[in-house]
């Protein structure tokens, strides 16, 4: 019997990063320099999930992660974590932690 592949839905992907959410820099740069997540995470010793997290931007990465994944594809940090980024992350993890507040006080 043959299943059908699932298709996924298309990534939203936007170089202002304000819609989806998404460091278009980071997989730009990632698939210039033709690396999978899992490919980029062995050359950096960085853990694969790390990656897709500051790829989906659910953290932004210390100095040290940043420049290890800068100096595997060839670029400048700036160029793949500017520092728009670094605030719209610092937003969504606010937005994150004011719905689990609510959360919190809705279930008391």
């Amino acid at each position: 019997m043959l299943t059908k592949k699932r298709r996924r839905p298309p990534v939203n992907v936007r170089k202002d990063c304000k819609d989806g959410y998404f460091n278009y820099y980071l997989r730009e740069a990632r698939i210039n320099c033709e690396l999978t997540v899992l490919k980029l995470s062995e050359r950096t010793g960085i853990n694969s999930r790390l990656i897709y997290a500051y790829g989906r931007l659910r953290c932004f990465p210390p100095q040290k992660n940043a420049r290890k994944i800068a100096r595997v594809l060839g670029v400048r940090v700036e160029d793949i974590f500017p520092e728009t980024i670094r605030e719209l992350t610092l937003d969504v993890e606010r937005e994150r932690k004011k719905k689990q507040r609510i959360i919190c006080l809705g279930s008391n």
